[in-house]
């Protein structure tokens, strides 16, 4: 005759595990559906007023100049990009490079001003993941959309999609490098003041370039890949060290289930329960 072992416990058994949650995509550009497409030719530059000035260092900056190039300046002078990323300038580039316009390629821009077209909600929610510390609530945001655009002299890469977005709160301002696909390198990124002062993102001058759509220049719990956020209002010393980029944590959850001990359940099954 089989003997069954008394229980002397119905105790739950309990039992932890971790719930990885791994971040493969990276975050999606900011709606450009119904933003405005620039005409482009090879080494343009179009105007765009700022209605609501960005706050750049010392400066109100009422009006930039998207080029082709993969940036934007304040000096209608600088056509190439040669002249454009000169250290006397001042330029903001999400991925700046010689670039080769071709029929596939698109320039767009829009416009946000709050309360009446309120900034897309990554703004904020991006701003704040990188500065945590800020509150960050933007009043105004200009996003600048680079789509499919070609390296000069190769064909043998796929175009690069990007986007800048400028924003404020009427005090403090960042600028916003979002990314899509990076196919082709090198490329400058980065904000230079004109004055010495530069925020250059790191190795965006070789194949790690292309790693730019999974990586972030804060690499904590739950931020978005894909992006950068680099604050410009402040007037202290960029540099000289560029800023590193990196994938973000993987997020872990902590979590706990419970399920009956092996007596508990004999004791249900006898009593007709499970």
């Amino acid at each position: 005759m089989k003997v069954m072992k008394a229980c002397k416990s119905t105790r739950l058994a309990s039992v932890s595990f971790v719930l990885l949650l791994a971040r493969y995509a990276h975050a999606a550009l900011y709606d450009h559906s119904s933003a405005t497409v620039i005409s482009i030719n090879d080494d343009t530059l179009t105007p765009l007023n700022l209605p609501v000035p960005i706050k750049f260092r010392d400066m109100d900056i009422n009006n930039i100049y998207i080029s082709d190039n993969g940036l934007v300046t304040t000096d209608a002078t600088k056509e190439t990009f040669a002249d454009a990323i000169k250290t006397n300038s001042i330029w903001i580039a999400p991925f700046g490079g010689d670039v080769a316009p071709d029929v596939n390629s698109k320039i767009k821009h829009a416009t946000y001003l709050a309360p009446g077209t309120p900034p897309p909600s990554g703004v904020n929610v991006h701003v704040n993941q990188v500065y945590p510390d800020v509150n960050f609530s933007p009043t105004s945001a200009y996003v600048i959309t680079w789509e499919n655009v070609d390296m000069i002299g190769d064909s043998s890469f796929t175009g690069n999609t990007f986007q800048l977005t400028l924003t404020t709160d009427g005090t403090k301002s960042y600028a916003i490098f979002l990314y899509d696909v990076i196919s082709w390198y090198p490329g400058v990124t980065g904000v230079n003041a004109g004055d010495g002062n530069v925020q250059r993102v790191c190795n965006t001058d070789t194949a790690a370039a292309q790693q730019l759509p999974q990586k972030t220049n804060i690499a904590a719990c739950g931020v978005d890949p894909g992006v950068v956020v680099l604050r410009i209002d402040q007037t202290g010393i960029w540099g000289p060290d560029c800023v590193t980029v990196s994938q973000p944590e993987a997020c872990t959850t902590q979590a706990t289930t419970t399920r009956l001990s092996a007596c508990a359940r004999r004791r249900q099954q006898r009593k007709g329960i499970a």
